[in-house]
């Protein structure tokens, strides 16, 4: 599994904090969002980017039961497609030090450092009667790896689940080791402390992961909530309700064209001590089960490798890697959140709390289960980008958690908006132009494209170890080739066929055509991006496409606070429900666009006439600006804020702060939106559209205004307030 442009951006922020000399990084993502892949990247990387260095590397993970064995296979599965790949992984059992062990008290057991090798420590490694523990083994090999010269990296999974909460000073004793003797610590969280100014801190949101113009089109996690909350409706009926659902949506992923079997979750608390809420919770399980059964659906019980029971008898071995897979025909788990702690499963797609057996508190990670994308390549679609939140615990409420809906009301449902997109000719890619420049280029860099063959091979590429690119076998260098290749767009792609085909016509014909692939692939993409360049046809034609906001109605989960809300006017777009109940409070991604919005609020109370619709825009929506970025892949620009006006003008904002976070996009968008209305370049603009780069600082607004000289006409100098005025004049 390749990273996505995003989570390798993540990757390059964590691994920049350590070649930067700083010891201590957090890493804060969403449930779903990859991060055994993402650490896999970073070992990957760190290797590669740190050949000088002897690497060990030793991951801690709260899990039990089976989920360290699936973390060991998960990374060994990864590794595949990374940069660097030769490096092996185990996952360290603790034998047990009691009578009843096969394993004698006075056993030996040993961790011996290997270079490169990556060490998983469960939970279950940890504690009474535990050899490993008992016999201070892991301190030797630490030690060890030391006296020898190696750079230990730690990594922590489930980091927000401090030492003192896993009820164990022998993990503390531990954690307390990793800090004495650890190079590089780096800790996967749910939070971040932002007061600790001595730990870096890497971020990836999952706004960012639901935005496809960041992610390369690719979506990690599903985007579409359905909760269904009613504490009125007892347990057996919200089950059966949930039951029916569940196979509308069985029937639904029947019609993919790929096999995906989707899964039911249903969450247990641990049993109560009190005899008579003891007698219900146990009731409650039997009825569960027997409803399952009698709906026809195959369930498991999972509440540990040693307490777990299926509905087949034939099946009662089944591991949480089995009922993982895409294709296993298990509908539903009932399950325990601290055995599942960092479990993987993709296919499920709905969650059941039931108040009689669950906890009151849905967690965030435990909604993490239902969210993760299924669908081959990370693709979106309708049927699997849905999740179903079933649950009738009173005052329940997600950790952290708001459900916002929004839906278009009725009166604006047959408005019209504009995307701007690119029209997809055939000569948009001059291919006649790719020969002489492939061939001007080969020539100009001949010389410094063999002093690279000569620093990086000698001899025959198959035969020998590579002295800069760090490859060991003819196997990893082919994986290595085709990651790199994988990595390319179409255009670039097409510049290396013609330069298959052409560089025997150069003087670099005696070397093999793999081993000026390589080298062009680790030092020359910027000069094949350049020959794309130049070869992509500057006269772009736009079209603008009308039509009605779809879908009409979507859903968000805000995962934190939500003091960046806004109260709604009469002319707002949507309707909108926070957590099942009506609001007029929009919710809003950053102070800049609170600053924006209250504006426009002012000024629809004083030329309410005037402006017809407004409303903050939707990145998984149909509103949005087509552009070229610098490797020219075709990328959309969702506006922040979309405005229709009486008179039939249409006025989209993008926002930007002060502190531009991005502001290479920023200067993509600017040239953009200038080529937008260049008259030559479009022949079917009539419709009246103004595009506004609104830079806020503090509290005030400066925009940078684009449109159409010929239609509109807006006085140079204005200001925001007056360009809200002008819009609806024109």
């Amino acid at each position: 599994m390749l990273l996505t442009s995003l989570q390798s951006q993540k990757v390059e922020e964590i691994v920049n904090h350590f070649n930067n000399g700083n010891r201590r990084v957090d890493f804060k993502a969403p449930t779903g969002s990859g991060k055994t892949l993402m650490a896999t990247g970073v070992i990957s990387r760190l290797i590669n980017t740190n050949s000088d260095k002897k690497w060990i590397f030793i991951i801690a993970t709260i899990s039990s039961s089976d989920l360290p064995e699936q973390f060991e296979r998960k990374i060994n599965e990864y590794k595949g497609d990374l940069e660097f790949n030769d490096f092996d992984v185990e996952y360290i059992h603790s034998p047990s030090n009691n009578k009843a062990a096969k394993t004698p008290k006075d056993m030996q057991v040993q961790i011996k450092p290997e270079e490169n090798k990556v060490y998983i420590f469960g939970k279950a490694t940890f504690g009474k009667n535990r050899i490993i523990t008992e016999q201070k083994i892991i301190d030797s090999f630490v030690q060890e790896c030391k006296q020898q010269g190696y750079t230990i990296c730690y990594i922590r999974d489930e980091a927000h689940i401090g030492a003192s909460k896993l009820s164990n000073s022998d993990i503390a004793t531990f954690e307390g080791l990793m800090d004495e003797y650890a190079d590089f610590i780096l800790k996967m969280t749910a939070t971040l402390n932002l007061r600790d100014t001595s730990t870096k801190k890497v971020e990836l949101t999952e706004r960012d992961l639901n935005n496809p113009e960041k992610n390369d089109g690719k979506w990690l996690i599903k985007t579409t909530p359905v909760p269904l909350h009613n504490d009125n409706i007892d347990d057996g009926n919200l089950l059966d309700g949930a039951v029916d659902k569940f196979k509308e949506i069985k029937d639904d992923y029947s019609k993919l064209d790929c096999i995906i079997k989707p899964a039911m979750l249903i969450q247990v608390d641990n049993e109560p001590t009190d005899l008579d809420a003891k007698q219900v919770f146990n009731d409650t399980l039997e009825m569960i089960k027997d409803k399952l059964s009698a709906a026809g659906l195959s369930w498991v019980k999972y509440f540990g490798s040693s307490d777990k029971e299926a509905s087949n008898v034939d099946n009662d071995n089944f591991t949480l890697d089995k009922i993982t897979r895409n294709n296993d025909t298990t509908d539903c788990i009932i399950f325990k959140i601290g055995p599942a702690t960092g479990w993987d499963i993709p296919r499920a797609c709905m969650l059941l709390q039931l108040r009689n057996v669950c906890s009151t508190n849905l967690n965030i990670q435990t909604v993490g289960r239902i969210k993760r994308n299924p669908y081959p390549k990370l693709e979106q679609n309708p049927i699997t980008d849905k999740y179903y939140l079933y649950s009738n615990q009173p005052n329940v409420r997600a950790e952290n958690l708001s459900v916002y809906e929004y839906k278009v009301k009725d009166n604006f449902t047959n408005e019209e908006f504009a995307s701007i997109e690119i029209k997809k000719t055939k000569d948009l890619f001059d291919k006649t132009k790719v020969k002489p420049e492939v061939l001007k280029f080969l020539e100009g860099k001949y010389s410094d494209i063999c002093v690279r063959i000569k620093e990086s091979f000698d001899g025959d590429v198959y035969k020998n170890m590579a002295k800069k690119i760090i490859i060991k076998s003819p196997v990893i260098l082919l994986k290595s080739l085709k990651v790199m290749e994988d990595g390319l767009n179409a255009y670039q792609k097409q510049v290396f066929a013609v330069i298959e085909k052409e560089y025997k016509n150069t003087k670099l014909k005696d070397y093999k055509y793999q081993t000026l692939k390589i080298i062009l692939l680790s030092h020359f993409l910027k000069d094949i991006s350049d020959i794309v360049q130049r070869c992509i046809e500057n006269n772009i034609k736009y079209e603008l496409v009308m039509h009605r906001l779809d879908p009409n109605v979507y859903t968000e989960i805000v995962s934190g606070d939500t003091d960046n809300e806004k109260t709604i006017t009469n002319n707002y777009l949507f309707n909108i429900k926070k957590n099942g109940d009506d609001t007029d409070e929009q919710y809003l991604d950053s102070k800049n666009e609170t600053v924006v919005f209250d504006m426009i609020k002012m000024f629809s109370g004083f030329f309410s006439d005037g402006l017809k619709v407004w409303t903050k825009n939707q990145t998984t929506g149909n509103v949005y600006g087509e552009y070229l970025d610098e490797n020219k892949y075709f990328k959309h620009s969702f506006f922040d804020f979309i405005l229709k006006y009486n008179n039939g003008v249409l006025l989209y904002i993008e926002v930007k702060g002060e502190d531009d976070i991005n502001s290479t996009k920023t200067e993509l968008l600017r040239t953009a939106y200038a080529d937008y209305f260049r008259n030559e370049k479009h022949d079917l603009f009539q419709q009246k559209i103004i595009i506004c780069l609104a830079k806020v600082k503090g509290d005030q607004i400066t925009p940078e205004v684009f449109y159409d000289k010929t239609l509109l006409s807006i006085p140079d100098g204005t200001t925001f307030q007056d360009l809200l005025m002008q819009a609806g004049r024109n």
